[in-house]
């Protein structure tokens, strides 16, 4: 968010600047961004890789109502643990995502150019689903309806 900031500032410094000086400086704040939004998503996605994605794949995959054909179901505990308000999803939002996401009447969408470029609307997608079913089968106390 600092980097952000310094680099609108940047922007802003630079349209007071000749158009040589102004052209030059709004181009390197755009590399500055573009740099910035991948090395982030990079480490976003690594760490979702490494965390989100292994506990969603242990605890929910081959489960039901995941996967309807399962033979297990999924427990409450973990039904819990991965949509509940203090969940995987909600919590990995919460905490990396939320900066970057427009909500919107319902709809959710990257709300930078620069994360619009780099993540991906599917993945948000999984973000929104995730979400819609904790409010559908989780009160406002986190309680399960």
């Amino acid at each position: 968010a600092e980097l952000r900031a310094a680099n609108q500032t940047l922007v802003t410094q630079a349209r007071l600047l000749p158009p040589p000086l102004q052209l030059w400086l709004t181009r390197f704040a755009e590399d500055i961004n573009a740099l910035t939004a991948s090395t982030t998503q990079q480490s976003i996605s690594a760490e979702w890789s490494g965390y989100g994605a292994l506990i969603c794949e242990e605890v929910v995959a081959n489960r039901f109502p995941f996967r309807r054909a399962a033979q297990r179901m999924v427990s409450e505990k973990d039904f819990r643990e991965v949509l509940g308000p203090e969940g995987v999803f909600a919590k990995f939002f919460d905490d990396k995502l939320q900066d970057l996401v427009t909500q919107d009447a319902g709809e959710w969408r990257w709300n930078l150019t620069a994360a619009r470029e780099n993540f991906s609307n599917e993945s948000l997608a999984q973000f929104r689903n995730a979400a819609r079913l904790r409010e559908t089968f989780f009160d406002s106390d986190g309680e399960l309806s």
